[in-house]
């Protein structure tokens, strides 16, 4: 069981939260199975804080993947990655000098929100976020592309929001 979920003297329980982070419960001994009913929640738009944890995770570590393989041979210009796992923010962002002009500017944001949602907020890469992520193991269908006008949302394979 994750942090989402907990065992009690009533059996199984798992925690589930929708969008407005309301909390929802309760997988009890002789209900259905709580893998069950993860699955009926999460088809209805409900996600579990074990969800969110593990999306965070993941990106964290795509992140961290890109600083190590794709922004080392960024000098003079530095590449850095900050985290903020408690509000699930993820950005890599660039500064320094190339000549005489001045270089800062966010490369990659990315947040994971409470409703297990994955905005990607910015990609002025050359490699694609998104890729990364979904070879993490996040469905582009728990990602919304901030960028896409939301009457435009539902018509691509990402989430509406």
């Amino acid at each position: 069981m994750g942090e989402g979920s907990h065992l009690d003297s009533q059996g199984p329980r798992v925690r589930v939260y929708n969008s407005q982070m309301r909390y929802k419960a309760i997988c009890t001994k002789g209900d259905i199975s709580e893998k069950n009913f993860v699955v009926l929640f999460l088809k209805h738009g409900y996600t579990t804080m074990d969800q969110v944890s593990k999306f965070r995770a993941l990106t964290r570590q795509a992140m961290s993947d890109l600083i190590s393989n794709y922004y080392l041979n960024t000098h003079p210009i530095e590449a850095n990655f900050v985290e903020d796992n408690e509000n699930g923010h993820y950005l890599i962002f660039l500064q320094g000098w190339r000549g005489m002009k001045h270089i800062y500017g966010i490369s990659i944001h990315v947040e994971v929100k409470q409703n297990g949602k994955v905005w990607i907020h910015r990609d002025s890469s050359s490699v694609t976020i998104i890729d990364h992520l979904e070879k993490a193991g996040i469905p582009t269908s728990q990602m919304v592309v901030s960028w896409h006008p939301p009457v435009a949302r539902k018509h691509t394979e990402f989430a509406v929001g």
